[in-house]
């Protein structure tokens, strides 16, 4: 199982799934927060080997199939590709790396520095 409410939704910069950048292909994966922008939304994807398993066992309405919020969901998986997010998000990263690295190449005694 991956758990894709951190790292979901190209936030790692270089990859939509952080499952994807460790080469992992789970049988499920569990994904929230970001995929409303803000409203209260969450899903689970899942194999049709596991979910026929499941069949008749267990309910999944952690948010009841919120029409309004599902329709924010789709808009907001729009704007991630449309907009480039993903790339945005590699950016920053680099430039946050290039950050601390310009820190610890300045102030080296900062780097054994535990809090």
């Amino acid at each position: 199982m991956s758990d894709e409410v951190q790292t979901g939704f190209g936030r790692t910069g270089t990859h939509y799934w952080g499952c994807d950048l460790k080469g992992i292909k789970p049988d499920i994966v569990s994904m929230a927060k970001s995929i409303g922008n803000g409203l209260p939304l969450a899903a689970v994807a899942s194999s049709k080997k596991i979910m026929d398993n499941l069949q008749g066992k267990t309910t999944f309405i952690t948010y009841s199939a919120n029409h309004l919020a599902v329709a924010a969901g789709r808009e907001v998986i729009k704007v991630i590709d449309d907009e480039g997010l993903q790339q945005n998000a590699h950016e920053r990263g680099l430039q946050f790396k290039a950050g601390f690295e310009h820190i610890q190449k300045e102030f080296p005694e900062l780097a054994d520095i535990r809090g």
